[in-house]
């Protein structure tokens, strides 16, 4: 008995399921984002955050003015010194997720949601990859420094911590309680003013976890 042979999906197909997948992610990473930034507005009982900013990073193709595909997107809390005020923002807490970078990054081949914090003023400080490349905000690793396990990235020492950061694999992150937990909780805690080398290592334990020293730090295997 012959059986009916079945017909391969042509190239024009293939690529109409994939741009529906990656559409999907990117409709699903806004979402996500929506949710944080809705929890930390929620957090805000002292009115800490003033400024709100929404980017979202984009290739193009050359030539174009279109934006074709969702690579990131980044969502900027600014802080100001003493809350409430004319004061000028002194600090910075960003939340991004990365599907894909095209530059090297030290969270390896795969998408993740990095939230950092970091003592500036610039808007743009926190570019399309927090991890990316070997610059993290004023351009240099060397004085980088590991806590909680190895899951926790910071700057600075015993009187002032300059900048910290966190990331996981974006799968890590699969439900609403996920979010409470493993994002805002860590959050809360270190802007409550946790030194990092005194959070609980359990607080950040489905984080990634780095490996190394200074410029040197890359994920664990």
């Amino acid at each position: 008995m012959s059986q009916e042979s079945k017909t391969e999906p042509t190239t024009a197909e293939n690529l109409w399921h994939c741009f529906a997948v990656v559409a999907k992610a990117g409709d699903e990473a806004t979402a996500m984002l929506d949710e944080i930034e809705n929890k930390l507005w929620a957090e805000d009982s002292e009115g800490f955050i003033h400024e709100y900013g929404k980017r979202i990073h984009a290739d193009k193709v050359e030539g174009e003015e279109r934006e074709w595909v969702c690579l990131s997107e980044t969502r900027n809390f600014f802080f100001k010194p003493d809350g409430q005020g004319n004061k000028k923002a002194d600090s910075i807490l960003a939340v991004q997720v990365v599907f894909y970078s095209k530059e090297e990054s030290k969270t390896g081949e795969q998408s993740v949601i990095n939230v950092m914090y970091g003592s500036t003023d610039e808007y743009d400080v926190f570019k399309k990859n927090y991890f990316g490349g070997g610059d993290v905000e004023k351009g240099d690793w060397k004085d980088a420094k590991l806590a909680c396990g190895g899951r926790l990235v910071w700057f600075g020492d015993d009187n002032e911590v300059v900048e910290w950061a966190f990331s996981y694999p974006l799968h890590a992150i699969e439900n609403p309680e996920c979010i409470d937990t493993k994002i805002i909780e860590p959050i809360k805690k270190l802007l409550s003013g946790t030194h990092p080398e005194k959070m609980q290592e359990d607080l950040l334990k489905d984080a990634l976890r780095f490996v190394g020293e200074g410029a040197d730090i890359k994920v664990a295997d």
